[in-house]
This record gives structure tokens, C-alpha cells and sequence, in this order.
């Protein structure tokens, strides 16, 4: 079953508190760094480019961000991306915005040439752009889930990377393997940054030696798992959510959240 070796890897993650590098989004970088300790891992959150090589080589994961950009985000990001490349650590890609401005796409553009990321994790809007297909108008999900779910197995194969499309529903392939995740609750769209906070959970997998589709899909299970049944009040919720994280093992993302798996 998909969440076989999920209490191992909770467990690897627990025991080793692996560090978790971030060059983040500033409206979404507290989330992102307390669903990594809720979870068990340790994130950092350097921002400078005159650092951010010296901490990649510090930790076991990357998370690529590209919220909030600015011309110095930027290069901590390219230099972020092309010493992980060149170290052999994972990276999950966010890729905030996606083609939405000049300068977002420059931004995806300087990341990309520098390295692949292990997982490129975004809703519809941003997966779509990625794959060539309508820009998106803001940060939110405007497009359709079903077509960035078609183009996705393709982006996957072109890109060497696992894509992780996110929304009321998630879906994750690698091009040959596709699951449908199903779980979570209608107001985690009220609070922002539980997309980018799914992308940290996913690093810290990677963080803790998982497989980047396996990564990918415990990432998201859990973070559904972890809202399922949390009260309809964003505020509420937001401490629903870190509660369970710090609760979170396998059998209750086995409860809480389908996963559908099938070839692509």
C-alpha cells in the first residue's frame, strides 16, 4: 500500500530532525517553519545569498520558494538550487505566482537553469504555466485542476522531477505513477500558506531519505490528514492543524485521507 513505510519515515524524521533549508516566501515563512517542527524536522530560513550556499551544505533538503521575489531572493535561490546540484540534496520547488509577471518568470527561469528539483509541488494555475498553458492572474488556483492533472505526467517526464498539483484535491506523478489524494477541509483555503506549508512538509520527507514521489504524497497526505475534521474557522484551524502534525502518525493519514494509485 501506498503509506506502507509511512511510520518509518516518521520515525526516521523524528529521530534524526533533519535540517530543512528554505529560501521562502515572507508572507508564508512562519507556517512553513512551524508545520517543520510540528512534524519533527528542523527548518532554517537564510535568505541572504551571501549564506545561503554555506546552509545548504548544511542540510539534508531544500525548499526553493519563489513568493515574494526580489532581485536578492532571487540569487539566494539560483545559488541555493546550483549548490544542492552540485551536493546531491533534494529540492522542492514552489513556484509561487508562476509566469504571472516578468519577473516571476525570470526568477523561474535563472532557478531552473541551475539545477532540477527532486519535486516542483503547485496548484493548477502555477503547473499550468509551467507546462505552457494559461498564466496565471494571482497566487490562487484559477484554472482547472482536471487539465493541469492531464498535462502533469508529461511536465514529469520532460522535467526529471516529481509534480505535485495542489488544490481541494491533490495529485502526484512522476510521469509513470499518478495518486489522487483526497483529504483536508474547505478552510484550509482561507489560511495562506498551507500550500507552501505543504511544500515544507514534502521537504522534510526528502530530508528524511524518501523517494521524491513517496515524499511527494506523504507530504500532502499528511497535511490533509492533519486539517481533516478541524473546525471551519480559518484561525481555529490554523492551530488545529499544528496541533495534529505534532500528533501525526501513519494510521491517522490512513483514516483520514484516500489515495487513489494508478500507471499513467
Amino acid at each position: 500500500m501506498w503509506c506502507d513505510h509511512l511510520e518509518d519515515a516518521l520515525e526516521r524524521l523524528r529521530q534524526e530532525r533533519p535540517l530543512v533549508h528554505h529560501v521562502t516566501n515572507l508572507v508564508t515563512m512562519e507556517i512553513q517553519a512551524n508545520a517543520c517542527l510540528a512534524l519533527g524536522a528542523r527548518p532554517i530560513m537564510a535568505l541572504d545569498p551571501g549564506e545561503v550556499e554555506d546552509v545548504v551544505s548544511l542540510a539534508s533538503a531544500v525548499v526553493v520558494n519563489l513568493g515574494t521575489p526580489s532581485e536578492e531572493r532571487i540569487r539566494a535561490a539560483a545559488l541555493a538550487m546550483s549548490r544542492a546540484r552540485r551536493l546531491g540534496k533534494p529540492v522542492v520547488l514552489d513556484p509561487v505566482g508562476a509566469s504571472m509577471t516578468p519577473l516571476r518568470s525570470r526568477a523561474l527561469s535563472q532557478v531552473l537553469a541551475e539545477g532540477t528539483p527532486a519535486v516542483v509541488r503547485g496548484n493548477a494555475s502555477e503547473i499550468l504555466a509551467l507546462a505552457g498553458g494559461n498564466p496565471p492572474v494571482g497566487v490562487d488556483a484559477v484554472d482547472g485542476f482536471e487539465h493541469a492533472c492531464r498535462l502533469a505526467p508529461e511536465l514529469a517526464r520532460q522535467m526529471g522531477a516529481v509534480i505535485a498539483v495542489t488544490g481541494a484535491r491533490d495529485a502526484v506523478t512522476d510521469g509513470s505513477r499518478t495518486a489522487l489524494i483526497t483529504g483536508g477541509v474547505a478552510a484550509m483555503a482561507r489560511i495562506t500558506g498551507t500550500g507552501c506549508a505543504a511544500s515544507s512538509l514534502i521537504g522534510c520527507f526528502l530530508a528524511a531519505r524518501s523517494e521524491p514521489f513517496a515524499a511527494a504524497v506523504w507530504g500532502l497526505a499528511v497535511i490533509g490528514a492533519a486539517a481533516s475534521g478541524g473546525p471551519d474557522a480559518p484561525g481555529s484551524l490554523r492551530s488545529h492543524l499544528m496541533d495534529n502534525l505534532y500528533r501525526m502518525d501513519a494510521d491517522q493519514v490512513r483514516r483520514k485521507v484516500e489515495v487513489d494509485l494508478w500507471e499513467t
